[in-house]
């Protein structure tokens, strides 16, 4: 449990610039839609596409590497995030 602080702690380190971009962006009479889009889109593709595209994963990496190919799909999303990472980053 104690190795999960450092992940969660950094894993939302992007909120506040991605709703200061948003609030930014946006007049200030739709600012309450933009962050409720926001929050939806970030749900849909977080609790939906997230699981899923790990799945799918999981079940092409099976042949190769067996029992083991939820652990490479996890790794191979989480590459993703880095790339993600990378590019906020740049933006910053």
């Amino acid at each position: 449990m104690m190795l999960l602080i450092v992940p969660l702690y950094f894993g939302t380190f992007y909120l506040g610039p991605t709703f200061a971009m948003v609030q930014g962006l946006v007049e200030v009479r739709m600012r309450a839609i933009a962050a409720a889009v926001l929050l939806f889109v970030l749900n849909l593709i977080g609790l939906g596409l997230g699981p899923q595209i790990v799945g799918i994963v999981s079940d092409l990496l099976t042949p190769i590497f067996g029992i083991e190919a939820l652990r490479y799909a996890l790794m191979a999303v989480f590459l993703g995030n880095l790339w993600s990472a990378f590019h906020y980053y740049i933006a910053s």
